[in-house]
């Protein structure tokens, strides 16, 4: 596969945003974060690896991937306008949501 596709392209990009985005989170909410989405723990993994209690995680959680959404969604929504000039501002947000989740374009595809 071509690796300067606009496909492939798209991805590199949006994962270095999310990859920036991810490392401004405060220290706190990042490592939940990263030990929820990335390493996949449970949330009684990661309070016991944390030494925290489990509505901590929960709430550090949420409060990380709310900041990641307002982080991403103006960029992303105007980057996928650019790719995809049809896109309407509810397929945006998926994209968004999708990208902080997990693999986005697979869900940005589904949804069309």
């Amino acid at each position: 596969m071509d690796t300067l596709c606009p496909r492939n392209l798209a991805r590199r990009q949006i994962k270095q945003m999310i990859d920036d985005a991810i490392d401004q989170l405060p220290t706190q909410f990042r490592t939940v974060f990263v030990l929820r989405q990335i390493e996949e723990l449970d949330v009684g993994e990661v309070a016991e690896t944390l030494g925290i209690n489990a509505a901590t995680v929960k709430t550090r959680h949420l409060r990380a991937k709310r900041r990641l959404q307002r982080t991403l969604a103006p960029k992303l929504g105007n980057m996928l306008t650019d790719i995809f000039p049809f896109a309407s501002e509810a397929r945006e947000r998926s994209a968004t949501r999708a990208a902080i989740h997990g693999d986005w374009f697979e869900a940005w595809a589904r949804s069309a």
